[in-house]
């Protein structure tokens, strides 16, 4: 979810939830290149700074235990160049 999902909205419950992103996500099979076509163009609409941004983090959770890596992620910032323009498109 957190470089190709959707944000679900607060109060969507778990019962909701599946349609906000591909966590758990399951498609008949002749769905399914449609479905990775979707989940790519999503990744691809993200910056490639917030991109680079997430592949750090997840290498490095990968290699620590759950609370270094999060540790990791609050204590690490990154210099992502479209991060203004990115953020004054919220709440338009």
């Amino acid at each position: 979810m957190s470089i190709g999902g959707r944000i679900p909205r607060a109060g969507c419950g778990a019962r909701g939830s599946g349609r906000h992103g591909p966590r758990g996500r399951a498609v008949p099979a002749d769905e399914l290149d449609d479905a990775v076509d979707g989940l790519v163009r999503d990744l691809l609409a993200n910056s490639p700074g917030s991109l680079a941004a997430y592949k750090d983090l997840y290498r490095e959770a990968l290699e620590r235990p759950l609370g270094d890596g999060l540790a990791y992620e609050a204590a690490t910032t990154y210099r992502i160049p479209d991060t203004v323009e990115r953020l004054s498109g919220f709440g338009s």
